[in-house]
């Protein structure tokens, strides 16, 4: 969940774009396909950054191939364009929860794009989302911590199943 996208009074537009350039980089297509054409180097320069525990050569060689299928390298720097977010529903609709199915939101405590901070009204905002927070994690919490990440997934459904 950008949880940071839900309107906020007190956070500026240059304050979001510091901690997460992407939204703002993205938004030129020539400079993301450029940045995003020798993916290893994509790969370094952004997962190993915001990562708390070091980065495995086998998830990097895994990343690298994902991003080197046909076609990824030119698709999502348009996840970040502004064109292409209905910001107003779809953060509504995920804070609404007016999906026939509970939703669970996780969340690294250590995530310097996604500060603890931002999700101080998450809880009002959003009623009906459970937000489990990983900790000792970043922004990438499934592989900094995927043992805490697998046991909070399984408690959700678990406690689904009551």
């Amino acid at each position: 969940m950008e949880a940071d996208l839900i309107q906020n009074e007190n956070r500026s537009k240059i304050a979001g774009y510091i901690q997460k350039p992407q939204w703002l980089i993205f938004q030129n297509n020539w400079i993301a396909t450029f940045m995003m054409h020798d993916v290893g180097w994509f790969i370094d320069f952004v997962y190993k950054r915001r990562m708390t525990t070091p980065f495995k050569q086998e998830d990097r060689d895994y990343l690298v191939y994902e991003f080197s299928r046909p076609g990824v390298v030119n698709m999502v720097p348009k996840y970040f364009k502004h064109s292409n977010w209905d910001l107003d529903t779809a953060i509504g609709k995920i804070c609404n929860n007016n999906f026939p199915f509970p939703v669970l939101q996780l969340q690294a405590d250590s995530d310097a794009a996604q500060p603890p901070s931002i999700f101080a009204d998450v809880a009002m905002k959003c009623p009906n989302i459970r937000l489990e927070w990983i900790t000792n994690a970043s922004h990438f919490d499934n592989l900094d911590q995927p043992v805490k990440v697998a046991e909070a997934i399984n408690r959700f459904i678990q406690s689904q199943n009551r």
